[in-house]
């Protein structure tokens, strides 16, 4: 009969992923050229035995509607989706094949959602790639009942595969199937939608970015919990509405318009007004450096614009003086909310000067001193700052 066939097209290959070189005849039978592969399909109307060699003990079931998860007996076949029993238990089992048809391994889920995988699965194959050889469009779900779901809701008629062993495998099965799945135009990844199932589909666009990816966005958790609202229409409108995958922190200026036109503020004021105008003020986030020679008035400044943010603007600071007794820093910081240098003992103050600013109830938790007691290690520097950040907004640090 094949001798009487003639040549019609060109196909890809079911068994070695090859584009075009499998050669379909007007008797419908079919053979693939490829070094080493010699796929085969027999003529229509005839049938082909092919015997299966599996590597474990296969377990044996029966195709029957899944009725809590509205899958019909239809679809669970197509997949090799049965209910069985294993070690006296109810199960249900899942066939995993590679494009070759081989049987390497099956997938038995138990009625508390545990499963275990029998067989071989390096490197991981993707349950259902054994049903389709290439195309326009392909779903990968993240588990097999969604793959029953989106299969069936199109009529078992387009492409849908299923990651092996739900998120976690994501990026195994993706990495090891590239060269199949660059057999199909465009990838539609509908993982759940809670923070495993996106974190997935970030992990496996990325790693699809050779190929047009699209992003299927649920209302609900999954496929299935759509079916079983009845919100197949909405389901198949994701699907359509699917938007294409793009890396995150790519921004277009239609996406920030609105920030563009916002008014630019003015920053928190120093205490000199010519430095507030050369800066625009400060803002949070930011940190400036002040460098000079010794003697030149480094301390003075730092201390003058600590007074100036508790008393002035009501901010607290934390200050970090590597160099510097916390009871002489207070005498400094307090000295320049009274205007007079309490750090110098011949200087023309008042013990009631001092604790006119001392008793200000106002001052009191305004101002954090570090006591390094000699300690110049970040180690221990790093966590105070951290935790003195997270205590209040705004703050301002001085260091020196």
């Amino acid at each position: 009969m094949e001798q009487e066939s003639e040549f019609l097209a060109k196909e890809p290959c079911p068994k070695c992923g090859s584009k075009d070189n499998l050669a379909r005849y007007t008797d419908g039978h079919a053979y693939c050229f490829s070094a080493g592969c010699e796929h085969w399909e027999p003529p229509e109307g005839e049938e082909v035995r092919v015997k299966q060699t599996v590597d474990f003990e296969f377990v044996q079931g029966d195709y029957r509607p899944l009725q809590a998860r509205l899958i019909n007996q239809d679809t669970c076949q197509k997949f090799g989706y049965r209910v069985a029993r294993f070690n006296n238990k109810p199960v249900q089992v899942c066939d995993v094949r590679l494009p070759n048809q081989k049987l390497v391994a099956q997938k038995v889920k138990f009625q508390n959602k545990d499963f275990i995988t029998l067989g071989t699965v390096k490197p991981k194959p993707l349950i259902g790639m054994h049903l389709f050889s290439g195309g326009k469009r392909l779903i990968i779900t993240e588990g097999e009942i969604d793959m029953l779901t989106w299969s069936q809701v199109q009529g078992n008629k387009y492409p849908v595969v299923s990651l092996l062993n739900g998120a976690d495998s994501a990026k195994r099965c993706i990495a090891d199937n590239l060269d199949y799945l660059a057999n199909f135009d465009e990838i539609y990844l509908s993982f759940d939608m809670d923070e495993p199932g996106q974190e997935a589909t970030e992990i496996a666009a990325k790693l699809l970015m050779h190929k047009t990816v699209k992003i299927i966005t649920l209302p609900l958790k999954d496929a299935n919990d759509m079916l079983k609202a009845g919100r197949v229409e909405e389901l198949m409108a994701a699907f359509w509405g699917a938007k294409k995958y793009k890396p995150a922190g790519l921004l277009t200026l239609k996406d920030i318009k609105d920030l563009v036109r916002k008014p630019v503020e003015w920053g928190y004021p120093w205490f000199l007004d010519t430095l507030t105008k050369l800066t625009y003020g400060r803002r949070l986030g930011e940190v400036y450096f002040l460098g000079a020679g010794t003697g030149v008035g480094k301390t003075d400044v730092f201390t003058q614009s600590m007074a100036y943010d508790v008393k002035v603007l009501g901010h607290k600071v934390a200050a970090f003086y590597l160099e510097m007794m916390p009871d002489e820093l207070g005498k400094r910081f307090a000295g320049k909310i009274a205007g007079r240098r309490f750090h110098i003992p011949d200087s023309g103050w008042t013990q009631e000067e001092m604790d006119e600013v001392l008793d200000d109830p106002g001052l009191d938790e305004r101002l954090t001193i570090w006591d390094s007691w000699g300690c110049t290690d970040w180690d221990e520097i790093e966590p105070a700052i951290i935790y003195l950040a997270s205590q209040a907004t705004p703050c301002s640090t001085s260091t020196t």
